[in-house]
């Protein structure tokens, strides 16, 4: 188990070089897109920026984020694939900057499977534990707990190809696992699996997790896949940290408009018709002097008949709940129901409430 400590790191990764006349035009192209980017120097793209962050020892912790936002390079400062330009990475109080990957004791699992065709589900589990000279006995027994572990005994004589993704990927993670690091790193482990293998194989790693102990740091952009894997949620934006913490905390406490908007499906309902100012697209409250944001979850809003009254323009069952899109007097509202709740119909006229406990008001 590790305690892992990310100190104001700095990454900045160089421009593309347009050269030679194979793929000039593709690198020409690339290299517009990255001076697109709002976050750049002279000397490239800023992927991380003044990003500090404490995991502590046996916690699962997830980097969550859209694409671009820095989550991949940040796993691949803390393996050792990268340097970091400027900061410190620290594993249990050492500074680990200088360590080679191989000196590091992290085990990283990449969306990609990464297996060995040739071999069978058991040599590829024992690949690690043959190249450490690691007793026979025992190196049967560590393959058959974790193969155990991850629902992979009845496949031990198969070769990937004969495997599904899921159980492709498990074998990976076992691969892994079977190390016993300080550390796992997962990037986006599950992205190529459909969506039911993909709640399998949380139930598989949240387990593993329990099982082991071991500290895992999480890459995805799945706000449901952090919601239900995480201990605590890194929230990332352009290479910068916008808020860690529980996913309870994350969902019901959200410290910016972003993770407020990022977070939750549907996302976040902002109030656009009050007796504010418009700008951009945005409403502003005033209050005390002050311009503030304000909004609300749509789960938060439950039918009352002496609240107010929104007309459907939109109403579909999703994941066990009702799913509707409001209009409330030229205001565009969304709330989820009970599963339970009698289907409406376009146009019908409902009538909701909400608790002022569950207003939420951003500084823009």
């Amino acid at each position: 188990m590790a305690e892992l400590e990310l100190d104001d790191l700095l990454m900045i990764y160089p421009f593309t070089k347009p050269g030679g006349l194979l793929g000039r035009k593709k690198a020409q192209e690339a290299l517009e897109r990255e001076k697109q980017s709002p976050y750049t120097t002279n000397e490239g793209v800023i992927a991380l920026q003044k990003f500090s962050l404490h995991i502590a020892d046996g916690e699962f912790a997830v980097l969550l984020g859209p694409s671009g936002c820095g989550k991949s390079t940040l796993l691949r400062l803390i393996a050792g694939l990268d340097s970091p330009i400027n900061g410190q990475i620290r594993m249990d109080g050492k500074v680990i900057n200088a360590l080679p990957p191989e000196q590091r004791d992290i085990a990283m699992v990449f969306q990609n499977y990464s297996l060995y065709p040739h071999l069978s589900v058991y040599d590829n589990l024992a690949f690690t534990l043959k190249n450490q000279r690691v007793p026979r006995d025992e190196l049967d027994r560590r393959v058959r707990e974790v193969a155990q572990a991850l629902y992979l005994t009845k496949l031990l004589d198969r070769r990937p190809k004969e495997l599904s993704g899921g159980q492709q990927q498990r074998v990976a993670i076992g691969r892994a696992v079977i190390r016993r690091p300080k550390l796992f790193l997962m990037d986006e482990p599950f992205s190529h699996l459909d969506p039911a293998l993909r709640v399998q194989m949380r139930q598989v790693i949240r387990q593993l997790h329990e099982t082991l102990g071991t500290t895992f740091l999480y890459v995805t952009h799945d706000q449901r896949e952090a919601l239900a894997l995480g201990t605590r949620i890194a929230v990332m934006k352009d290479g910068m940290l916008r808020q860690f913490g529980t996913p309870a905390q994350i969902f019901n406490t959200p410290e910016d408009r972003f993770v407020a908007e990022f977070v939750g499906e549907p996302t976040m309902n902002f109030l656009e018709k009050l007796p504010v100012q418009s700008e951009n697209g945005r409403s502003f409250v005033h209050i005390l002097g002050q311009t503030v944001d304000a909004g609300f979850r749509p789960v938060h809003l439950v039918l009352s008949a002496n609240g107010f009254p929104a007309q459907v323009t939109q109403a579909l069952q999703a994941d066990g709940e009702l799913h509707l899109s409001l209009d409330a007097d030229g205001t565009p509202l969304r709330a989820v129901l009970p599963s339970d709740t009698p289907l409406p119909l376009r146009g019908q006229v409902l009538h909701f409430q909400l608790s002022p406990k569950y207003l939420h008001f951003f500084d823009p």
